[in-house]
């Protein structure tokens, strides 16, 4: 199965369909109907480190444009992991292993795509025509398992370097102890010795490519050659096993690909650190790949894997593959068609444990029609739940290296994070709100007993703050204090948090933060005044 998950990463990506209105803003999201209780002043805080950390993803983009092309002569990309604020705070020598692991990569990646640009910068001045010799560079990190006890991530990597004939991948695993925050060695995982791990590697090998012919003969020799290598990365930890990837040229020919094989724990349990394959409670299973579309599981305790997998559909005679009408989930002997109209699905496998296996066919793009399709597997039975209006949240920061100010004056350089879609227990899902001009929010939720979000605040933090000038007088709310004050005309507030239906939130000149009682429904109003009668700087996609 897991192979199939890994072929995913080179795959999986369905493209989106953009939309807006005119006036009224497209599809408010309703307050939230179910609310978490805050915790009483009675309730002692405690540092749980029982729960998931969160993840945030951090994609960093390097490109260098020369003035004799209006196409960019060069490229990079690399996304990598780190904690938000709440989990580093819980876990901050994990926070500091991320930081450290996240250095690395930036460090490799500095170091290819200046490799890059020199060979392009090498072709212009040889007069070539570099159209079709750009290079490239691409990593990305993505998350294999992460309940409270590893996280597993892994890191696919792309290079191209200009002329060459093909490009070439490979994929390496970095797997951390979430208690200690160390960085997990082979020797951690697997309590036996080298010498054993290479023939069974061999003949599972054998086994997962029965007609592989282009295997050497000395194949526990190839193998024994590259895990014994000093910068051997190839293995990672998965919920149920201790899974390998050995890349291209590595056992075989390019033409050949990647291969990849799993030591179950049931099999190997005598040589696999118990410590590392323990189920934990509740949700302790989440295929959270960016690009996964198969997985394997146990759901309803049997000692079966059902194997589920979930492939794009697509319109009968499309022209336009990167469209999509839907998915096609396969669950044991179960299918389900789910219809959704968008140019990005990726499904995420969450299982909590106890016979419920949830399905989210979570939609992206720049548009307000994201939603997120839920769907539920108990063993036996494959079936719809409900869909949710929003996707997984972007996250309004930048995070950079050190690295980066050695970079040459002419790159340049963007940088974005969003949360990754790591932990059932906590995520943050987006949605669209327009509290007085189109806004994103963001709201922390969890995994409600019917398997859809269910809200654990009511109020959103708007994606990208805006400011407006009040036209008028308004009255307002000291959220320190409780306090009212007059704002008078000519003030400015930065709107930064909302309920999507009664108040907005933001900050005034001085720096305090103030609410304004308003009514978002449509059309929108302050003090009982049409709310572009109020406020100066409110926009409305159309």
């Amino acid at each position: 199965m897991k192979k199939r998950l890994l072929a995913g990463l080179l795959c999986l990506t369905l493209l989106p369909v953009t939309g807006c209105s005119k006036a009224k803003p497209a599809d408010v999201a309703e307050k939230p109907a179910e609310v978490v209780e805050e915790t009483t002043a009675e309730e002692p805080e405690t540092e749980d480190k029982t729960q998931i950390p969160q993840i945030l993803l951090t994609e960093q983009q390097l490109h260098v444009s020369y003035a004799q092309h209006e196409d960019t002569a060069a490229t990079g990309l690399w996304v990598t992991a780190s904690l938000d604020g709440d989990s580093a705070a819980l876990y901050p020598e994990l926070e500091q292993s991320l930081s450290a692991y996240a250095n690395e990569i930036a460090t490799g990646e500095m170091g290819s795509f200046l490799e890059l640009r020199e060979d392009t910068l090498a072709y212009e001045e040889s007069g070539e025509d570099i159209t079709y010799f750009q290079g490239s560079t691409e990593n990305r990190v993505s998350v294999y398992r992460n309940d409270g006890a590893v996280l597993s991530l892994l890191e696919n990597r792309y290079y191209y370097s200009p002329g060459a004939a093909h490009g070439f991948y490979d994929v390496s695993g970095a797997c951390f102890d979430v208690a200690t925050g160390a960085r997990l060695e082979l020797s951690d995982v697997w309590k036996g010795s080298t010498e054993e791990l290479i023939p069974i590697l061999a003949e599972r090998l054998q086994t997962a490519y029965p007609d592989a012919e282009f295997f050497s003969e000395d194949l526990e020799g190839d193998i024994a050659t590259i895990v014994n290598s000093f910068e051997f990365a190839g293995w990672y930890v998965g919920e149920d096993s201790l899974d390998f990837y050995f890349g291209p040229y590595s056992l075989a020919a390019y033409a050949a690909g990647s291969f990849e094989v799993q030591l179950p724990y049931a099999d190997y349990s005598e040589k696999l650190n118990e410590a590392y394959f323990q189920p934990t409670e509740g949700y302790h299973m989440v295929a959270s790949n960016l690009y996964a579309t198969c997985s394997d599981f146990d759901v309803d305790g049997d000692g079966t894997q059902d194997s589920v997998q979930t492939l794009p559909r697509y319109e009968d005679d499309a022209q336009d593959v990167s469209m999509t009408d839907g998915a096609t989930i396969t669950a044991g002997d179960e299918t389900l068609e789910v219809d959704l109209n968008a140019e990005e699905i990726h499904p995420y496998y969450i299982y909590d444990g106890d016979g419920h296996l949830y399905i989210y066919l979570v939609t992206d793009g720049k548009t307000t029609n994201n939603v997120i399709a839920v769907c539920e597997y108990n063993g036996k039975n494959l079936r719809y739940v409900d869909t949710f209006q929003g996707t997984l949240a972007e996250m309004g920061i930048e995070k950079t290296t050190e690295n980066l100010k050695d970079l040459p004056e002419d790159v340049g350089i963007t940088t974005k994070c969003w949360y990754a879609f790591t932990n059932p227990g906590s995520f943050y899902l987006q949605q669209r709100i327009n509290p007085l001009s189109t806004a994103d929010g963001r709201m922390e939720y969890t995994i409600g007993n019917d398997g859809m979000p269910k809200a654990v605040s009511q109020q959103y933090a708007v994606v990208v703050p805006f400011t407006l000038t009040s036209l008028v007088d308004i009255e307002a709310e000291l959220v320190d204090d409780g306090s009212t004050m007059t704002l008078p005309a000519g003030s400015t507030i930065e709107i930064t948090a909302s309920d999507a239906a009664t108040y907005v939130e933001g900050t005034i000149e001085d720096g305090r933060t103030v609410r304004i009682a308003c009514d978002l429904s449509w059309p929108q109003t302050v003090a009982q005044q049409n709310a572009e009668d109020v406020f100066e700087g409110i926009y409305y996609d159309e």
